[in-house]
């Protein structure tokens, strides 16, 4: 992403337009006017007891679309959009609600697509609806998934890469993640990290099922797999202007070390890669970055590979 131009807001048709609940609007806002993007708010709406094709019933879905867009009017009204070159505002009669959202990002040509969720702060988890696993997995653009909204002052932010691609990730995400995280920390004056974590296992497959046996000292063995980290990490950063204070390489099980560097650092927005693969591109994540997700008590930003395609069809 060289740029975001463009910014679509999806709007929750059950909070109130001023309500603290929908941090996504703030900083929908905050973002377009620092960044110069475009803002449009985005509204789905559908109800299975309209569906008739009668004229009376024609007439009845076209008495409770005007009913959301006196909503939506009313709604925008109140916000304070001062300083933001263009707002725009779209209803959209679609479903299901997740398919309807997808298609608005699509035809507006979204560069971003920013929605709330909600975290539970006795569980300490973020509370991701089906409609938004449906969007981590199939949004084509970028998306920032917002639980407060509330960040520091610079904000923090992490991104988190996987420079060996352990984990069955393409080797060009890694570099979107990067990208992406430096151009919300400038657009907003904010501090980047760039954190990788890895399972120093020596030796995983057995030598019967035809693992290689080890001969260097074990000490020797995790320091040369530590370099091999460092210097993945170091080639992915190569000319991407990181000081070498902002780079983490942590051993340890990735999901427990990402998840309690975000907590020990008060990590404002984390950066991560989200995939979907072949025949099951709706329903797979790796391992990793569902559980994170659903630990996650910081706001999170998810990127796609470049050529991620939308498997949700736009007519």
């Amino acid at each position: 992403m060289e740029a975001i131009n463009r910014i679509l807001v999806v709007l929750d048709p059950y909070t109130a337009p001023t309500s603290k609940a929908q941090p996504a609007m703030d900083t929908g806002i905050t973002l377009a006017r620092e960044i110069g993007a475009e803002l449009h708010f985005g509204l789905v709406q559908y109800n299975n007891q309209l569906t008739g094709k009668s004229s009376a019933m024609a007439q009845a879905r076209e008495t409770f679309m005007q009913t959301w867009r006196e909503w939506l009017a009313d709604c925008i009204s109140k916000l304070d959009t001062d300083g933001v070159a263009q707002v725009q505002a779209h209803l959209e009669w679609d479903h299901p609600w997740h398919d309807g959202i997808l298609r608005q990002a699509m035809k507006l040509e979204a560069d971003l697509v920013i929605k709330d969720i909600h975290h539970h702060p006795r569980w300490g988890k973020s509370m991701f609806t089906n409609t938004d696993w449906h969007l981590v997995r199939e949004c084509p653009t970028a998306l920032l998934m917002l639980k407060s909204g509330h960040w520091h002052k610079p904000p923090r932010i992490l991104a988190a890469v996987d420079p060996m691609h352990e984990r069955d990730k393409p080797a060009a995400l890694d570099h979107r993640i990067v990208d992406h995280a430096k151009l919300l920390r400038d657009a907003i004056a904010g501090e980047l990290s760039v954190f990788h974590a890895f399972q120093p296992v020596l030796n995983r497959i057995p030598v019967e099922a035809g693992g290689i046996p080890l001969d260097l000292p074990i000490e020797q063995d995790a320091k040369a797999i530590e370099s091999a980290h460092r210097e993945a990490l170091d080639a992915l950063l190569a000319n991407r202007e990181c000081e070498a204070e902002e780079v983490i390489l942590e051993t340890g099980s990735p999901a427990d070390t990402l998840i309690a560097r975000i907590e020990d650092h008060s990590i404002d927005l984390v950066v991560m890669g989200a995939i979907a693969r072949g025949a099951l591109k709706r329903l797979f994540l790796g391992s990793t970055a569902e559980r994170v997700f659903g630990e996650l008590s910081a706001d999170l930003l998810v990127v796609k590979p470049a050529d991620f395609e939308c498997p949700v069809d736009l007519h």
